[in-house]
């Protein structure tokens, strides 16, 4: 089953608008990469579907969807929880995702790290979701995998 960048927005809208009420904006950046400080999560779909899911939030992006989900301000936040929250996005879309399956797939725990500088490794993607969350820029990345490489 192939996941198109449509189906991709519309679970990344639904994440936002409907759980969080975030408003979203998607946009094209290109294959431009965050500089600076950002929260990376991702989570892999296996079994009747084969997959990654990436998202990666910049800082201030990270801290707002803290608050938000959290229900309060920033001088509350601990780092842990910004992560948390992040960890918590990637893992909403790639239920929504895994739910597209006709067959049974497992969801792996979310794996979240921060990193502070530019990658240097090409992402293998089939989509990327440029969205402006509440104003603030994120990545989702999808990366379908093939069937030869799904034992990897």
């Amino acid at each position: 089953m192939n996941i198109d960048i449509d189906t991709i927005n519309q679970i990344i809208a639904s994440v936002f608008e409907e759980m969080l009420t975030m408003s979203t904006e998607f946009f094209d950046a290109g294959d431009a990469a965050s500089d600076g400080e950002r929260v990376v999560a991702s989570i892999r779909i296996s079994g009747g579907l084969e997959g990654i899911v990436v998202v990666e939030a910049p800082t201030e992006t990270a801290q707002q969807i803290a608050e938000t989900m959290f229900a309060t301000d920033g001088s509350r936040i601990s780092d842990e929880e910004v992560c948390d929250a992040v960890g918590e996005i990637v893992n909403m879309i790639g239920g929504n995702i895994k739910g597209l399956s006709d067959g049974v797939s497992q969801l792996s725990l979310p794996c979240v790290s921060r990193e502070t500088v530019t990658p240097t490794a090409e992402i293998p993607l089939t989509s990327m979701a440029d969205v402006l969350v509440s104003g603030l820029p994120l990545k989702v990345y999808w990366h379908h995998l093939a069937e030869d490489t799904a034992a990897v």
